[in-house]
């Protein structure tokens, strides 16, 4: 059973090697642009 779900899970993983025709990925990312401070703006207590 084992030997069938990693066959499964490498097959599935192989679908998601590359991307799809057309894409381009990001060429200039502006790392600085995105780092600093974050603030919470608002928060959900869950009662589970």
């Amino acid at each position: 059973m084992k030997k069938h779900i990693c066959t499964l899970f490498a097959a599935l993983a192989a679908g998601c090697a590359k991307l799809p025709e057309g894409m381009v990925p990001v060429s200039v990312f502006e790392v600085q642009r995105y780092l600093g401070i974050w603030h919470e703006t608002a928060r959900l207590d869950y009662s589970f």
